[in-house]
C-alpha cells in the first residue's frame, strides 16, 4: 500500500483537499462518477440544491453499494453450496 499523499479534487464547482493513497487515475474516475451523479441529480430538482443533491447522490450510491454487497454474499453462498455438492460427490465415489 503506498504512503497518503494530499489531493485535490473538483467535484462540480467545489474543490475538495482529501488525503489518500488512491491512484491518481482512480482518483479521476471517482471524481467524475460523483460530478456525474450530482449533475444528473441537480438537473431532475426543482430547485437545485447542491447540499441536497450530495446527499441524494450518497443515498443512490450507497444503495448500489448495498445491492453489490448483496448479490456477491448470494454469490458467495452459491459458489459454497455447490463446492460442498462437489466435494460430497467426490466423497461418494471415493470412500
Amino acid at each position: 500500500m503506498s504512503e497518503k499523499r494530499p489531493v485535490t479534487i473538483k467535484v462540480l464547482d467545489q474543490s475538495i483537499s482529501i488525503s489518500t493513497d488512491a491512484s491518481d487515475e482512480r482518483i479521476e474516475k471517482l471524481s467524475a462518477l460523483l460530478s456525474s451523479e450530482m449533475e444528473s441529480i441537480l438537473t431532475k430538482m426543482k430547485t437545485p440544491n447542491p447540499h441536497n443533491a450530495a446527499i441524494l447522490t450518497a443515498l443512490k450510491l450507497a444503495d448500489e453499494l448495498l445491492d453489490l454487497k448483496e448479490k456477491n454474499q448470494s454469490f458467495q453462498k452459491q459458489v459454497t453450496d455447490r463446492s460442498q455438492k462437489i466435494l460430497d460427490l467426490l466423497d461418494s465415489v471415493n470412500p
